[in-house]
């Protein structure tokens, strides 16, 4: 069975779609490495520590997220709504405090530091404080301190982190953000305008999400300018939001259905050509 280095990105609770990813993944390729950037991280995580896609998927079911409420998890320095410290605690307890050097598969968590402005990769240490790190979504979490470094959200600078990778590593890349649609337009402002009716309907957390999940989708698009996983598993969900924790299920299948799509559609044999027309083209 092939080796795979697998690149998992952020997306908040469309990340769920790697849980089903994995799934088919497995069934194909030898997954020797993970590097994962937020809920990416968080599912890569997991799995790297020996947990089966199915066992991800009832982790997530039984998550109480009746704890982002709490009292007790806000942040009182005000670096965020909410101290992620719980969720770190919790996977704690899931994972028996493992240190990424003792994963079953290679594994790497993706964060930013606010001090340095640089990308950290985080490839050693508490695997639980590694992954509330890189989930550590700006507005919402306080960030990560540890030592001079001050961590949040690896997808401030590389929501699908494709980096990091050695020459000749046979890559698949994850994607569950949706595309942008690149397009600008004009408005007249004028006081009628301002006075309209019309208004969102959104809660503040989900203009937070959404607004960061446009900005990483963007930056996704760019990145995949420079670098080409050999297969890109591209979920594109637009029929979530990315707030919609509960719908672990849906998001899940829709993981599942794109990449056995795109690992059927990798799979199929390719047209012999002619050993010129392979010299012509490689000219």
């Amino acid at each position: 069975m092939q080796k795979a280095t697998v690149i998992l990105g952020g997306g908040a609770a469309l990340g769920f779609a790697h849980i089903g990813a994995l799934k088919e993944i497995e069934k194909k390729f030898e997954i020797q490495r993970i590097i994962g950037t937020s809920m990416g991280s968080l599912i890569g995580g997991l799995y790297a520590y020996g947990m089966s896609p199915d066992e991800i998927l009832e982790f997530g079911k039984d998550f109480k997220y009746i704890d982002f409420i709490n009292p007790l998890n806000i942040d009182l320095k005000f670096q965020g709504v909410f101290d992620g410290s719980f969720i770190e605690k919790k996977i704690n307890q899931k994972i028996e405090s493992a240190n990424i050097e003792d994963l079953n598969i290679e594994y790497s968590a993706v964060a930013f530091d606010l001090n340095s402005k640089y990308t950290v990769i985080i490839n050693s240490g508490n695997c639980a404080r590694a992954m509330r790190a890189s989930a550590a979504i700006p507005y919402i979490f306080n960030p990560v301190n540890v030592g001079d470094y001050a961590l949040v959200d690896g997808g401030v600078e590389y929501p699908l982190p494709c980096l990091d990778l050695k020459e000749g590593e046979f890559t698949i890349a994850v994607n569950v953000l949706p595309g942008n649609t690149n397009k600008t337009t004009y408005l007249n402002v004028n006081l009628e305008t301002l006075d309209s009716k019309k208004k969102t309907s959104k809660k503040w957390y989900e203009i937070v999400m959404e607004s960061i999940n446009c900005n990483q989708s963007f930056l996704v698009q760019e990145r995949l300018k420079s670098f080409t996983p050999d297969i890109y598993i591209d979920c594109n969900i637009d029929s979530f939001l990315p707030g919609e924790f509960l719908k672990i299920e849906e998001l899940s299948e829709i993981g599942e259905k794109v990449a056995r799509e795109t690992l059927e559609e990798y799979n199929k044999p390719r047209p012999k050509t002619h050993w010129s027309e392979r010299l012509r083209q490689k000219k």
